[in-house]
């Protein structure tokens, strides 16, 4: 697509830095040297249809993920994370001693997750790591007729507000995000 965006614009398509979508996946696979790789699935529904179903219920769709749980892994044992990380919950109040929630490891429900931990030896050692999650659609028209991408993001609840500046050079969201 950007190449395309690049031609239509009038400029040189050799200033663009990927000249296929495999140098891409390649260079997203390279960072960080994380050895998580990328999965493909093909997804369908299965579940009863009406007497006209709508065209989505008789397509298989693909869906390009990394483990989300192997690519949170990898971004917590960065060293740069310390930075950005509550890795306990806490409380935090104002002057007039009224919590203040900042974050999700600032809320309640975060604070009885960790208790629940502490409860169970068999979890002794663990750290609650919640994931927050998202997804939307993006309709991308440049080279691939209107086609629709509906793209997922995540990233462990853990992050301090507000997110880094680039500085860090800390991999937020699953890069899934962008396919």
């Amino acid at each position: 697509m950007w190449k395309a965006q690049v031609l239509a614009a009038g400029g040189d398509p050799d200033s663009v830095p990927w000249q296929h979508t495999c140098h891409v996946y390649d260079a997203i696979d390279a960072i960080d040297n994380i050895n998580v790789r990328w999965t493909t699935l093909d997804i369908e529904y299965h579940g009863p249809h009406p007497p006209t179903p709508p065209t989505w219920m008789n397509q298989k769709y693909w869906v390009v993920l990394w483990d989300i749980c192997q690519l949170f892994h990898h971004q917590m044992a960065m060293k740069d994370w310390d930075k950005i990380f509550n890795k306990v919950p806490y409380q935090q109040f104002n002057n007039q001693q009224k919590q203040v929630r900042s974050n999700l490891m600032s809320a309640d429900w975060a604070w009885a997750q960790a208790d629940k931990i502490s409860e169970d030896a068999n979890t002794h050692g663990s750290m609650f790591v919640p994931f927050v999650c998202g997804s939307d659609k993006t309709t991308v028209s440049v080279t691939t007729g209107h086609q629709e991408y509906h793209p997922f993001h995540a990233s462990p609840g853990n992050l301090v507000t507000p997110v880094p500046d680039q500085s860090t050079n800390l991999p937020i969201e699953s890069i899934v995000d962008s396919f």
